[in-house]
Parts: structure tokens; C-alpha cells; sequence
């Protein structure tokens, strides 16, 4: 654990001032390990938690955790898998890389009434040629759902928007089925934050605490039609040259049949 000007206790409270003032429904973390997951629910009990640790599906090693306003949903449903030829044995990997890769995701039902949505939030390895393959079964994952609720998807994809895979996911649909029904084909996802920034070139998420911006953007909120958005934004705050984090987290206000639900990703540790 780092213990210099970067480590998670110098950072926590740009990371406390972060989710304070974004007042988000739902927020995705990546890489967080459970005694931070833990001291963030200390701090924000109206925060729910869906995360698996990804070393053994329980609390080993990093989460793609998933927080969500407890005020406003509960879980109906919720897993995860693994990004590996077999996606459902915890903490499983393929060669060349040495550690698993995890999404997780959840099924929330608002408690007032609205509609049922899913969320999914990944942390992708880097590597371009292993990257479509992810891609793919995240795709299949999401469209083997057992209901055709909308969906958000959030997350480090380790991927600039021009990337071959990302493209797979904004810009072709959804096809495949299950066991519960045959589903017919379904929208492409879309991205929440270019939809509303086409051609912004200074978009960059990764800064390695430096606040760079023009490194390609490496973090999402994706979206089906279910959706609008009314904000998107990446944020770029810091406190005397610190931040909270290696990437610059990104927000999106949507819309979904007439409910205002926020969603945060890429808040990472």
C-alpha cells in the first residue's frame, strides 16, 4: 500500500469532498479493496454495496464495486463473472496475464415507482488483442439478462473511445439469447459523455495524479436508449496539487421514463 503523498489516506478526503458534492444515485468504483469499500460506507451509510473481490469472488483483492442509494433502491438481483474462458469461476484469468479481471453487476428496483435497471461495472486489462474478447462477453452478458430493463454500464475499459472494441459496444447492437427467452436484437450502447462533448480533445481520464488531460479517456458511463442526459462531466478536483485519484472521475445525469437518476463511474482508488 502506497504510503506516500498518493496514498489512500491523504486521498480519502478529496475522495469524501468527490461523492459529497456529486450527490449520485449510483456510483462504480474500480480497484477498491474492501477496508476502503469499508471506511467509504463508514462515511456515506445511505450507500448500498455490491462488490465481489476478484481473487475469490468474496473479498480478495480489488472490487469493481458498485454503491447505490439505499433510499432510493434495493437489489433484486446481483453477480459478477470474470473475464477469462471461464467467466464463471472466481478469479480465473487467461495467459499472458496474472491476474483476474472482474465485472459485477446488479439488477436495482427503485422502492417508489419506476423502472427496474441494471448496472454493470468492469476494469479491463489493457492488453488490445484480449480486449475485443472481454468486450464480447460483457455484450453477451448484458443481453442474457433474465429482463429487458435499461441498462448502465460503467467502468475502466483501458480503451481510448477510437478503440476497435469500444466501438463494438457503441456502435453495434446487442444480439444472443438465453435460457429464459429468445431475445431479439437490441440497441447499441451509447456513450453518456460524448453524446453531449463531440470532438472534445482535452477529454483525457488517466492523469497518473499529474492532471494531465490529454491522454486518451479510459473511463465510461454507457448507456442504452432507455436513456437521456441532461450533464455529462469529468471531474477534475483537487487540494494543493492532490487528487483523489489516478484517473479523473466522470458523471452523467440521465433520464429514464421520467425519473432523475445520477450515475457516477470510474472513481478509482
Amino acid at each position: 500500500m502506497d504510503k506516500g503523498p498518493d496514498s489512500w489516506e491523504n486521498r480519502f478526503p478529496l475522495i469524501t469532498d468527490v461523492i459529497q458534492d456529486s450527490k449520485c444515485d449510483i456510483i462504480g468504483l474500480q480497484e477498491a479493496l474492501q477496508f476502503q469499500i469499508d471506511q467509504i460506507g463508514s462515511e456515506f451509510p445511505y450507500y448500498g454495496v455490491v462488490g465481489h473481490g476478484r481473487r475469490d469472488g468474496i473479498s480478495r483483492g480489488e472490487q469493481a464495486a458498485i454503491l447505490y442509494n439505499n433510499e432510493r433502491f434495493a437489489v433484486h438481483s446481483s453477480g459478477a463473472f470474470w473475464f477469462s474462458d471461464t467467466p464463471d469461476i472466481p478469479g480465473s484469468f487467461d495467459p499472458p496475464f496474472t491476474k483476474p479481471r472482474i465485472c459485477t453487476w446488479v439488477r436495482l428496483v427503485p422502492l417508489a415507482e419506476g423502472t427496474p435497471l441494471y448496472v454493470y461495472n468492469v476494469h479491463l486489462a489493457p492488453l488490445s488483442f484480449r480486449l475485443r474478447k472481454n468486450i464480447e462477453l460483457l455484450a453477451e452478458r448484458i443481453h442474457e439478462r433474465e429482463f429487458d430493463d435499461p441498462v448502465v454500464v460503467t467502468g475502466d475499459f483501458n480503451a481510448g473511445e477510437s478503440h476497435k472494441a469500444m466501438k463494438m459496444l457503441t456502435s453495434s447492437a446487442l444480439t444472443g439469447s438465453n435460457n429464459h427467452q429468445e431475445k431479439s436484437v437490441q440497441p447499441a450502447l451509447f456513450d453518456t459523455f460524448q453524446n453531449n462533448f463531440k470532438g472534445d480533445s482535452l477529454c483525457g481520464t488517466y492523469h497518473a495524479f499529474k492532471g494531465w488531460r490529454f491522454l486518451p479517456r479510459l473511463d465510461y458511463i454507457l448507456a442504452n436508449p432507455h436513456f437521456s442526459v441532461s450533464e455529462s462531466k469529468i471531474i477534475r478536483y483537487s487540494r494543493f496539487s492532490r487528487y483523489p485519484s489516478d484517473h479523473f472521475p466522470v458523471i452523467s445525469i440521465l433520464t429514464m421514463e421520467n425519473a432523475n437518476i445520477d450515475y457516477a463511474g470510474a472513481a478509482k482508488r
